[in-house]
């Protein structure tokens, strides 16, 4: 998140820095590739759209409590990489992910 705080709404449950670890396996059992409890990172199988845009999703927890929201862009015709790195596609996804402007 960048350092960023606040609430992400993800499948229609709120999810910010006082989710319970217990809660948040139990709400997202059947969308995660392990709900193991005992795990303290939780990746979602399948790309989660936020605002219009789908993300890969890795939920972090410590103190049973979730510590950090990584959010990786999961759409293929925005990636660089070093093979087909692009001028176009960086100005792209700034262009798209800029916030008043």
């Amino acid at each position: 998140m960048n350092g960023l705080t606040g609430d992400i709404l993800v499948k229609g449950k709120i999810l910010n820095g006082n989710t319970n670890k217990q809660a948040f396996c139990i709400n997202f059992q059947n969308e995660l590739l392990s709900s193991d409890i005992l795990n303290n990172m939780f990746v979602f199988k399948d790309a989660i759209m936020l605002d219009g845009i789908y993300f890969w999703v890795v939920v972090n927890f410590q103190n049973d409590k979730v510590s950090r929201i990584e959010l990786d862009n999961a759409d293929e015709s925005l990636k660089n990489t070093y093979n087909n790195w692009a001028n176009y596609k960086a100005k792209k996804k700034r262009k798209r992910y800029m916030i008043n402007g």
